[in-house]
């Protein structure tokens, strides 16, 4: 069953941005914008129909073949995400960060894995390419991947 949005859906805002902050000159757009993109192709999807198009919930469930609440929580999420302060920062700062850092903040902070879990199965790497399997070592590559996304503490 195809998914029908009625044409007289009015654009919604971002939640928690004032008409100000929603400019598209204003630099906090231009970051929100960069934090979208790095978004899983399918949370993109669901922020779009919802927010760009009106699309219900219920609307995206049935299109999916999911239920209501998955949507929801989708939803939620994938909004969580885009507006969370930490991983804006680390979308500016992505092209200054090396690939292997690049990973290691993608599965640390955007896939939510733990630092743990990451060394337990050798998913991280340091620049010559060697597996990093240690705790305290991707520890101290995430405080580097942190000061230079500008959040050090």
């Amino acid at each position: 069953m195809p998914l029908t949005i009625a044409k007289t859906a009015t654009r919604r805002h971002l939640p928690g941005l004032t008409n100000s902050e929603q400019d598209p000159e204003n630099p906090l757009r231009r970051v929100i914008r960069r934090a979208f993109r790095a978004l899983p192709l399918r949370e993109r999807c669901v922020l779009r129909l919802v927010y760009d198009l009106g699309a219900s919930q219920r609307q995206l469930a049935g299109a999916m073949g999911v239920s209501h609440r998955d949507v929801r929580r989708m939803v939620h999420r994938a909004r969580a995400r885009a507006t969370d302060p930490v991983q804006a920062a680390l979308v500016a700062a992505w092209r200054r960060l090396t690939p292997q850092q690049r990973r290691l903040a993608y599965l640390h902070r955007f896939l939510n894995l733990s630092l743990r879990q990451i060394a337990r199965h050798g998913m991280a790497r340091n620049c010559r390419g060697e597996v990093i399997t240690t705790l305290s070592t991707l520890r101290r590559e995430m405080r580097r991947i942190m000061r230079k996304a500008g959040l050090d503490r």
